[in-house]
């Protein structure tokens, strides 16, 4: 089923909460957030930057802080379950949850428990991984290809169904490698050192 994307451009300014922000996915999300007008609030620790998000590459001093405007710095931990759904709880109502950095389904769990508690969201989006999907030789994948329940991303997968479980609106993003500018997980290298000793480039 297709889900209307509330944070789409023209649509009335939301709240919109940021699981991590500080690096790379969450940088661009958030000023791209920001850039459509709606109001951020990023969870971390607030050990890199302060907890906001860095500066994108190209981006004026100027256009960097006009960005930051917008954002709110919400400082938890996700090892810490207890105090992490506390803080949720008592941010107030979110219309939008992004959670970028969700690993295992106990680090999701405080999280949509915190949410639900201050009045739920109109979309919960969470980033996986197309390590979810098992074996097959039929490409490309769709949402109607099964889950692998022995992938090392296993735990994106219970996830995904816990979200289903709780009744949320949410969308998964399951990409295969993300790469770009403020990449600190260098998957483009292994491409571009089969380009340069002219060897076929695998594409996954």
């Amino acid at each position: 089923a297709r889900v209307a994307c509330a944070a789409r451009g023209g649509a009335a300014p939301k709240r919109v909460l940021v699981m991590g922000g500080t690096r790379f996915i969450g940088c661009y999300l958030v000023a791209k957030l920001r850039e459509l007008g709606h109001e951020v609030v990023v969870v971390n620790r607030g050990k890199t930057n302060g907890g906001k998000p860095e500066k994108l590459p190209g981006a004026s001093d100027a256009e960097y802080q006009q960005m930051l405007t917008g954002v709110t710095v919400l400082k938890a931990d996700r090892k810490e379950p207890e105090a992490l759904k506390a803080a949720i709880a008592g941010a107030g109502k979110f219309d939008i949850v992004f959670d970028n950095n969700v690993r295992k389904l106990a680090e999701v769990q405080p999280l949509v428990e915190g949410v639900l508690a201050s009045g739920g969201c109109e979309q919960f989006i969470l980033m996986s991984s197309a390590g979810v999907y098992g074996p097959t030789d039929v490409l490309p994948l769709s949402e109607q290809n099964p889950g692998d329940p022995n992938s090392r991303h296993k735990e994106k997968l219970s996830c995904e169904n816990y979200l289903q479980e709780k009744g949320l609106n949410w969308t998964s993003i399951r990409p295969v490698y993300i790469y770009g500018p403020l990449n600190y997980n260098p998957v483009e290298r292994y491409f571009f050192d089969r380009v340069t000793r002219g060897r076929p480039v695998c594409v996954p």
